[in-house]
Formats: C-alpha cells, sequence, structure tokens
C-alpha cells in the first residue's frame, strides 16, 4: 500500500473529500471549502463513562437498552466488555423489535474492532469555524459517536444563526441517530447546500460525502492532514500541497494540449 503523509510543507498537505470514502479526524486538523471562513477541528469533552453505555448503543438505533444494562449493573463500556457474552441474555426480555436481537449481536461483535480496549477517542469531536484571522473561533457544532449530518451552505455568515430544518437533505429522517444535522459551515459560495456524513469507527472519527458531493459540482471540500497522520493512498484521491493538486491515478497518464497558439489552424493535442 502506498501512504500520504505532510513532511512539514508551510500549509500543510490537503485531502479532498470524496463520496464512500473516509478520512479520519482528529483536533488540530482543519477544513476548508469554497469561499467558507476557515473550519478548524478540535476534541471537546470526554463523554462520562455512564454515557458511554447509550452512546454505543446509539450508533445502532439501540439506545434504548442502555436503561437495562445500567439496571444490571453496568456503569461503563468496560464492564459491557467485560460482560458482553452475557449482554443478550440480559436484555432479552426489553427487546421492541425482532431485529433489534440481531443489532446487538452486531454491536457485541464489532465492539473491539470499533471500540479497541483503551485505544478509542473518548471525547467529542468540535466543530468550528473562524471568520478572520485575527477573531476567535465560533462553534458550529458538536459530533459525538453516533455522527450525524455537516451542512455547507453557499451563503450566510458566522454570525447568522442557520435553521437547520430547512438544511436537512432530502430522504434523511431527522428521528434516526446518525442522521441529525449536527450544524452548517457558511458562505462557500458554491450552487446548492452539500452535506457531508459524519461518523466514528475503528477507534476514530471520520468524514465523507453524504452523496456525490455539492450538487455535482467540481468544487472540492479539503481536511488538512494532523501531524504524523498517514492516509492510505487509493486511485480518484486528490490531494493539494501549496498551489499544486495531484490526482492518484491506476495507471501512468498525462495530457498536453497547445489550443489557439499557432499561427494556423493546426491545434496541437497529445495525450498519453
Amino acid at each position: 500500500h502506498y501512504f500520504l503523509e505532510d513532511a512539514g510543507s508551510p500549509d500543510g498537505t490537503w485531502l479532498a473529500v470524496r463520496a464512500r470514502r473516509s478520512i479520519e479526524l482528529s483536533g488540530g486538523q482543519a477544513l476548508r471549502a469554497g469561499g467558507a471562513p476557515a473550519v478548524e477541528l478540535a476534541f471537546g469533552s470526554p463523554l462520562d463513562p455512564a454515557d458511554e453505555i447509550a452512546a454505543w448503543l446509539g450508533i445502532y438505533q439501540l439506545r434504548y437498552l442502555a436503561s437495562t444494562l445500567v439496571e444490571h449493573g453496568l456503569g461503563s463500556l468496560d464492564e459491557v466488555r467485560a460482560k458482553k457474552d452475557e449482554l443478550v441474555e440480559l436484555v432479552s426480555e426489553s427487546f421492541s423489535e425482532a431485529e433489534d436481537h440481531a443489532l446487538l449481536n452486531m454491536a457485541i461483535s464489532e465492539l473491539d474492532r470499533n471500540f479497541p480496549p483503551g485505544k478509542y477517542e473518548r471525547r467529542s469531536l468540535k466543530i468550528s469555524i473562524r471568520p478572520t484571522p485575527s477573531a476567535e473561533p465560533v462553534d458550529v457544532a458538536e459530533c459525538r459517536w453516533v455522527g450525524g449530518l455537516l451542512a455547507l451552505t453557499p451563503g450566510g455568515s458566522a454570525t447568522e444563526k442557520p435553521q437547520l430544518e430547512m438544511l436537512l437533505p432530502w430522504g434523511a429522517d431527522a428521528s434516526i441517530e446518525g442522521e441529525q444535522l449536527l450544524g452548517a459551515i457558511p458562505g462557500t459560495g458554491w450552487k446548492a447546500v452539500a452535506h457531508l456524513k459524519l461518523g466514528f469507527s475503528f477507534g476514530r472519527y471520520y468524514l465523507h460525502w453524504m452523496d456525490d458531493g455539492p450538487g455535482g459540482a467540481p468544487e472540492r471540500c479539503y481536511v488538512k492532514l494532523g501531524a504524523g497522520q498517514r492516509h492510505w493512498l487509493q486511485p480518484q484521491d486528490v490531494f493539494s500541497i501549496g498551489s499544486l493538486e495531484f490526482e492518484v491515478l491506476r495507471f501512468n497518464c498525462g495530457s498536453h494540449a497547445e489550443q489557439g497558439v499557432r499561427p494556423t489552424m493546426e491545434d496541437e493535442d497529445v495525450a498519453v
């Protein structure tokens, strides 16, 4: 595999967000989208151990089972892990839907993968914008394990409070955890509202486009690689360093054209 890591470039290395291709997020990173103000990421407050069980179950739409586990004396995710072979029996009389039994089995089977013991992020991820370089950051969203959506709007400003109910994408259900709109980043200058999907997996936060990006337009949203962060490169990945933009391709290729610069009607066009 090939990996990308910033080597101390003055402005950093920026990865273009793609649909169905996740980019890891961490405190200290940044986003940029069109003409929007600078977007900064920082870790927020840690989850209370007693809230971890509900947050874990919420990922699988099973939050209602948390109180039953608490009643059986389980007060943290570490205690759940210690008794994971008994969990289904403990809540067997509390299932509201037949398929919830299978969902809980899935949650248990993925517990050590999504929450590696001692290696998963226990804090929320705060998203803020800085209207000017000298201004104080303004919080626009906070993401927890269950994830959610972040809207990127064409207009607006950091001082305006967005009407989130008007920005929910078509087909999303705000009553479902993980599909709720967490906040909005204003002023991209794009033609339409675009939505980023934020989630939590393998102990880390991540994001990708909810659909195919901002209306299928060529505008890009970029995430700045954090210090020491390594990104696994795959075909069609795009990243920028300074004023240069690079695209990862499966085969060696290139093109060159000189149209309209010759004194005759003959234009030069070469593709490799």
